[in-house]
């Protein structure tokens, strides 16, 4: 059975209407979407209008409390299925103690259900994590990729988010030994920087029991990502 997977930090859900028709367009099984805001105003859970606009399962887990960012906003990540998924759990792989008030060490998470398809039992993982794109060190990105690491199966697993990182960053090779990025040639790009750089830090890993069948960069409106989608048989 062939199921199409679709990750794309959707920033904030600010363009909602533009995400809504991106997501439409897509038209994947699974959505694995970061920077899902639940806003204290009248725009309200995004993640929670984008599944009942769609008609999908939504589970979602919130990372950073609008209590400790002093932000509108709580912020997290969600996994939209057109498949009930099953025991759903939130991975902490950053403590909220070391929040100092920027980017850079916001607590992040991981957001994993499993996922039945075809009678096969498949664990999807949707992740945002945090690492130096200029150069230095960050021993909180070394707790965000060292806990996503011990997540990690050589077996029926999925691994899709915006990891800041490209695919010639260790952590990336790292995970690449594990599950394999299903984008073989590395080519496009799916973020441009405020110094307009363009880079690929967007990213879909599946374990090497799963066919990978195709991969596109996928050119749409509604955020500073653009989404990343695989159809693969499992």
């Amino acid at each position: 059975m062939n199921i199409s997977v679709v990750s794309w930090n959707i920033l904030k859900g600010e363009r909602y209407d533009e995400i809504l028709q991106g997501l439409k367009e897509l038209n994947a099984d699974v959505f694995g979407l970061q920077e899902v805001a639940v806003w204290k105003d009248n725009r309200g859970n995004v993640g929670e209008k984008l599944a009942q606009e769609l008609g999908y399962h939504l589970y979602f887990c919130p990372a950073l409390p609008s209590q400790q960012s002093g932000r509108p906003y709580d912020l997290g990540n969600a996994i939209l299925s057109r498949f009930e998924c099953k025991n759903q759990v939130c991975h902490q792989l950053s403590p909220a103690d070391l929040y100092g008030d920027d980017w850079t060490t916001e607590p992040r998470n991981a957001v994993e259900v499993g996922m039945n398809s075809n009678e096969t039992d498949v664990r999807v993982i949707n992740t945002h994590v945090y690492y130096p794109r200029y150069g230095g060190k960050s021993e909180i990105s070394e707790m965000h990729f060292r806990n996503l690491d011990a997540l990690l199966s050589y077996e029926k697993t999925i691994l899709v988010g915006d990891f800041n990182a490209t695919m010639s960053t260790e952590p990336i090779k790292k995970i690449n030994k594990i599950l394999p990025n299903v984008d073989r040639e590395n080519e496009d790009f799916t973020f441009i920087d405020r110094e307009q750089q363009k880079m690929k830090i967007d990213h879909i890993f599946v374990s090497k029991d799963i066919i990978v069948k195709s991969f596109e960069v996928v050119e749409t409106k509604g955020s500073d990502h653009l989404p990343i989608k695989v159809v693969i048989k499992v």
